[in-house]
Order: structure tokens, then sequence, then C-alpha cells
């Protein structure tokens, strides 16, 4: 889902100057930030610790941001990578780190720390060109600097397919789906590469960078229905043990209300989550008391709504977007369950897409398929990316424990009732956790044998006959045009109101 209201124009040449920060949190210095940072805003807490700590004299490592930094308007700073016109590596004395912070073209001074590999654990992994925030903000690199990218674990995208471009060794599988091929659209490749893309360099890294990416296109030009999906979600299913799918991303939903009770789509989903597949929601872009569409809504999902960085790996500044959904469901559920970046993220996108032909120029990272876009839907890859990490450092745990763990590890972030993904947290986390779904009470909505046998490895798209789905599978409030038709995913979801003008243009693309 894209943003659905107005926000102000980023430009993406600072935004990738901003993102490049991903050089600091590989290796972070352990202990608390100071409570107050006399330096000035400008400066990150531990760049100000180090300085603080450390004779005039010092060189201190910096990523430094700003219009045109590293010239001759910084004497201060010694340059060693001009990253982007916007960002340069280098050092600076701690003797000069104020005058260089009072520089009027230096936007903000992060620290560039080095990657540290830890002893017996997997095989570290760096990316030390990284020029992309979310991650940072997310904490993966202190679970990249562990061996944990999602490696071994399986993640499902539900979307409009994925372009292979950016995806080696064979991590993207299975394109498939009732449009088969790349997607032409270019928002499940978006999607796919905050999960898990790869890597332009080592500059543009989703959160799981190892994982397996099996991505299901339920795009079509007459639009998509529940069928598509559920399809989907059922074909995920079917690779539960081939791919060891674990994690199902879902940056979709109906528009019409429901009980999950009574949705259909929820039931799959909850099917899902039963048989040890974690499905991730965007929780949608509609503001404060719209939490009632599914799957969204469903208390066995992990939903996620969004929050604006502000431009910075400080996350003191984070807070949650306006227009990210929240709210309780129709049976009662206060939802989301977790907020992630949402604002001016960037990832792959085929310039030649529908969403690539719509991006404006100033979204686009200069010379690359890569440009920023905003909305719950690049929030909820995020958490898919965070969940197949845990699934790898705990392949024992259930969905309902992971849930609960990236849950309870989350951050405070303000404006939100609820906390922001931290998987450095998350990977920190030691003892066997509760499960998060314990005591709900399953849906049973037109559930079907069709189910099992896609858990089972034996679901094929020929199976969708009258006798796989029960009387209560077809009723009004699953199947008809209220729910999946011409309201959801043709004129008012998938065209007008949400891939074009009023979504990916000049408001979804702040």
């Amino acid at each position: 889902m894209g943003s659905m209201r107005h926000l102000p124009p980023v430009s993406v040449a600072l935004g990738r100057a901003v993102l490049a920060t991903g050089l600091v949190a590989c290796s972070l210095a352990t202990g608390s930030a100071r409570a107050t940072n006399p330096h000035g805003a400008k400066v990150d807490d531990r760049v100000a610790q180090a300085a603080d700590t450390s004779s005039a004299s010092t060189q201190i490592p910096v990523i430094v941001f700003g219009k045109q930094v590293g010239g001759r308007s910084d004497p201060e700073l010694a340059v060693h990578a001009q990253l982007s016109p916007q960002a340069a590596a280098g050092t600076v004395k701690a003797g000069d780190l104020d005058k260089l912070a009072q520089e009027p073209n230096v936007a903000f001074i992060a620290p560039n720390a080095a990657v540290a590999a830890f002893g017996n654990g997997p095989t570290s992994n760096a990316f030390p060109n990284l020029a992309t925030l979310y991650p940072v903000v997310d904490g993966a690199p202190a679970a990249w600097s562990q061996g944990y990218d999602g490696s071994g674990v399986g993640i499902a995208i539900v979307d409009s397919g994925t372009v292979r471009d950016d995806f080696a060794n064979g991590r993207l599988k299975h394109v498939d789906g009732a449009n088969h091929g790349d997607d032409t659209y270019g928002h499940g490749d978006l999607v796919s590469h905050i999960a898990a893309g790869c890597c332009a360099g080592g500059a543009y890294v989703g959160i799981a960078p190892g994982a397996t990416v099996l991505s299901y296109n339920v795009n079509t030009p007459d639009g998509a229905r529940t069928s598509d999906v559920i399809e989907g979600l059922l074909w995920a299913a079917s690779y539960a043990q081939k791919e060891n799918v674990r994690v199902v991303n879902l940056s979709l939903g109906e528009t019409t209300p429901s009980s999950s009770q009574q949705d259909l789509l929820d039931t799959v989903v909850e099917s899902l989550e039963q048989n040890g597949i974690l499905v991730v929601a965007a929780a949608g872009n509609l503001g404060p008391n719209s939490a009632v569409f599914a799957p969204a809504n469903d208390p066995f999902a992990l939903s996620v709504g969004a929050t604006d960085v502000n431009g910075t790996a400080n996350t003191a500044d984070d807070t949650l977007t306006p227009w990210s959904t929240f709210g309780t469901t129709p049976d009662g559920f206060a939802k989301p369950n977790l907020v992630a970046p949402g604002r001016s993220i960037v990832s792959h996108l085929d310039p030649s897409s529908t969403l690539g032909t719509q991006a404006p120029a100033a979204n686009w990272v200069p010379g690359l398929p890569y440009a920023s876009i905003s909305g719950t839907s690049f929030s909820a890859p995020q958490v898919a990316g965070a969940a197949a990490i845990l699934f790898q450092e705990h392949p024992d745990w259930t969905p309902g424990q992971v849930k609960w763990v990236l849950e309870n590890t989350a951050r405070p972030v303000a404006g939100s009732s609820v906390g922001s993904l931290d998987l450095q947290a998350a990977t920190s986390y030691a003892g066997t956790p509760p499960d998060a779904d314990a005591g709900l009470t399953p849906s049973q909505f037109g559930l079907g044998q069709w189910v099992q046998d896609a858990l089972n490895g034996t679901f094929h798209s020929n199976s969708w006959t009258s006798n796989s789905w029960t009387s209560n599978s077809w009723t009004s409030n699953s199947w008809t045009s209220n729910s999946w038709t011409s309201n959801s995913w043709t004129s008012n979801s998938w065209t007008s109101n949400s891939w074009t003008s009023n979504s990916w243009t000049s408001q979804g693309w702040g």
C-alpha cells in the first residue's frame, strides 16, 4: 500500500547520502549513549562521545552529510572517500568537531566505525558501501556482523512479482502466479528488495540479504481477486519444506472492513501461522481508526505500520507517520503490532515498470535503478526480513515466538503505541520466548482440505474446484464485489487510488 496523503518531497540525492550511514552501525562501541550531547543536534551521540574521550588532536572517523560536503567549505574534514555529492567519509580532529558541525553546509555528522567479526559464530557479513538508511535504523548490521542474514530461510512475497536484476546466486526462485514472469508494475520489486535484496556493489541491501525470495505475481491486467492472493499463500505453503519458507509478506489488503472470523483471507493467514509460517502484513495508509481490513486486521498476522526517521540514523527523532494505519479491529484487537521506517525508502525499481514511469525524477538514485518511495508496504518487508533472520538464528521457534520477540524487543517511538523494529535487540534475546498467539481463537471460515494439501506440498492451481471449498467460502462477506473486485484490486486499489496519481506520484513518492 502506498502513502495516501501528501508528503513533502525529499531529494533522493540527499536521501542517498543520509542512507550511507549504514557504514556506521555494523560495529558500534558497546555502552549506552550519553543523556546529553554538548556538540548539538548535528553530531551523533557516538561521535560526540568519541571526541569527548579523546585528545584534541585525535582523528575521529566520521561520515558527514550535507550540501557539497568534503570541499573547501569544510577544511576541518580530511576526506577519505566521497560517497556522493552529499556524503563524504573521512576524519576530523576531536578539537575541530564543533567547527565542522557549525559549517552551514553540514547537515549531520555520523560515526564511521570499523566492522568487527565475532569469534565462533557464523561467518560475518559486512557491507562497507551501504547507502541505505533503514537497515541501520532497524539494527540489521548488528545481526549481519554475527553472520545472521536470513541464509537458509525462504521469504515468500505475494505481490506484483519481482525483477531478477539484483538477486545474485539464485536467491530469487519460483517466480509464478496469475501473471508469470518479472514484475512489470514495480511494487513487488520494491518490496522484495527491501526484504532481501542485494546489492549494487553492497550499497543497497535489504534486511535479510542471504534469504531466498519466492515471488508470486497476483497482478493481472484485470486486477486481482481474493482467490489470487489465497492461491499465492497456498503456493508459498507448498514450498514450505523444499525452500524452508518461514515468512510470507503481504503488502496489500482488502478495502471492505471485515471480522477476522468472517474473512476467508484471514482464515488462510491463520492456517499458515499455525503451520509454522509467519505472515507479515502492511497495516495500511489510512491513519487513525482504520485497522479494519484483512489481512492486517487478523490477530495472528504481524501487521506493520510506518515511521518517519527524519533523514537520520539517530532513532531519537523517529516519529509515527500521520498516514500510518492504527486502531482497533472489528474483533477488538489493537493494530499494528510493530512499526518500521516507511518514509522515503530506497529500493530497486525497473525504470520501465509502471511505477518506474511514474516516479519523480528527484526520487531516483543517479545512474542506478533505485528510487525512494513511502508507505507501510515498504515497512512490512523490513519486518519480514527481520523475521527470517530470527528463524535462521532460532529454527525451532514458532511464528508466535518470533512475533513476541520482535514486539517485545522493539524500541519506543514518538506518536506510536507500539515499538519500532530493533533487530539488534531481537537477535540478542536470550531464553525461550512465549508464544504471542497463545490464547487466540483461530477462524474456521471457509476452511477446506486444500489448505492442508498446500502445506503437504500437494497443492496445484487446478485444485480450486468446487470440492475444495465449503459453502461458507463463497458468501457475500468473502467473494462479492464489495470485497475483492472493483472496490479492492481494480479502480480503487491497483489503479487510480493506489498505483497512480493519488498514491504513487507526488503523494506516494515523498
